[in-house]
């Protein structure tokens, strides 16, 4: 059953839930002109996906927050997943943040994406964007520090002998960036603008791409100012305790799906290396094509939001022969392509089934029917001061036989009753 019909159905029963709207974590009544209450898109590469800075920004503007950046994408591909992962989720805002993957030399003179296509696939979203309502945020990004980036990027010098230094390229695709917000006239944040007053091993991690302490600090303080001194906060509105959409646990004890067996919720790096489909009785049907390991990333429209204590992981599945298999936990907003430290959680080890002695997959050929205790598979960084967490997201590899399916029956929290307070 789609995720949205079986939401639709638990509003008609004893549910609270939605993106702006749910007890635990129910949207302000502040102005409707103000950031208060309002829902944060964040989309971009591993700059986005993996930085604290977007998580941040939303807790200074009073929003709700969804992450729905990639790491290593560039424009275009950022193109085939947007309605998902920005239309879909129902922006008030959105921030598009691109440019250090598109630059990347394949070839002599060879980008990813040109400096003019980056512009066009930037204007496309920004357009997508306003045509339902929301407000784009176009913003630069920083810089590299070039001794460690050649490396790290595994980038040839050879192929960038006409465009100047790495920095100089960079520059080509912060002003388009630059050209757009003010031919359109969207918001624009300069974060390339603000490095220089930085030193790299300051603002990045050692990799020289990467954003370090002090760079996610300074981009959101940079959007933070830009949103609040562009929209403003109302001082008499609500804060929110939960930055991201959740189902609240109803006051009565329930089972609530954490994942979705539509297959077109489901997303793959590489659509070519997995197929997703759905058994005559509902069942989700995951397998690849390439006799490999490729994972299956789902995100919640609206996550589980469930006390810790009391509450047990339901997982029916069955491996067929010839495919193994791994499932993830995402927590508080962390998703398959959205990683943060300390959110995630491996649970294979903890369903007492045969195991791979070597990836310590689950192995093929197993009929598991597990109910086991929430708090096994919840790291203690992922639980709130309530001792409540928020299930946000599921990663399930298919390893082996190509087009021989993982079998989902059943992946649901059973609860006692509603979110600690």
């Amino acid at each position: 059953m789609n995720m949205k019909r079986i939401l639709s159905l638990m509003l008609c029963g004893t549910l609270l839930f939605g993106c702006v709207g749910m007890a635990g974590c129910g949207k302000p009544a502040g102005n409707e002109n103000t950031l208060d209450g309002k829902k944060l898109v964040v989309y971009g590469d591993s700059l986005t996906a993996f930085g604290t800075w977007p998580f941040t920004t939303a807790e200074n503007c009073n929003m709700y927050l969804f992450n729905g950046a990639v790491g290593g994408i560039n424009t275009t591909e950022a193109l085939d997943r947007f309605d998902k992962y920005v239309i879909e989720r129902e922006p008030d805002f959105v921030t598009l943040c691109f440019g250090q993957n598109d630059l990347l030399m394949e070839g002599v003179d060879q980008p990813q994406v040109t400096p003019e296509q980056f512009k066009e696939n930037l204007k496309t979203m920004c357009e997508k964007i306003t045509a339902v309502g929301a407000k784009p945020i176009l913003m630069t990004c920083s810089y590299m520090a070039i001794g460690y980036w050649w490396s790290s990027q595994a980038q040839n010098r050879t192929h960038y002998v006409n465009v100047g230094s790495p920095l100089d390229w960079l520059e080509q695709y912060c002003e388009k960036v630059r050209e757009l917000a003010a031919e359109g006239g969207y918001d624009l944040v300069d974060i390339r603008k603000a490095c220089d007053e930085y030193d790299t091993e300051d603002f990045l991690t050692q990799d020289g791409v990467h954003l370090a302490e002090v760079g996610n600090q300074v981009y959101a303080d940079l959007l933070t100012k830009h949103l609040q001194d562009t929209y403003g906060n109302d001082p008499k509105a609500k804060k929110i305790e939960m930055r991201f959409p959740c189902i609240s646990s109803p006051a009565e004890p329930a089972e609530l799906p954490i994942i979705s067996y539509d297959p077109k919720d489901w997303d793959t790096p590489n659509p070519k290396e997995m197929e997703f489909d759905t058994s005559d009785e509902g069942y989700l049907l995951i397998s690849n094509t390439n006799g490999r390991w490729p994972d299956a990333h789902y995100a919640a429209d609206t996550s589980v939001y469930v006390p810790v204590e009391g509450t047990k992981l339901v997982c029916d599945f069955f491996t067929s022969p010839g495919v193994n298999t791994s499932i993830i936990l995402f927590y508080n907003g962390a998703t398959p392509f959205a990683t943060t430290v300390g959110q995630y959680e491996v649970i294979n080890k903890h369903l007492g089934v045969k195991t791979e002695p070597v990836s310590n997959d689950i192995s093929s050929n197993q009929d598991v029917q597990v109910t086991i205790d929430l708090k096994d598979v919840v790291p203690e960084t992922a639980i709130d001061e309530k001792g409540n967490v928020l299930i946000s997201g599921v990663k399930i590899y298919a390893a082996g036989g190509m087009y021989v399916p993982v079998v989902i029956r059943k992946l649901a929290v059973a609860t006692n009753g509603e979110p600690n307070k």
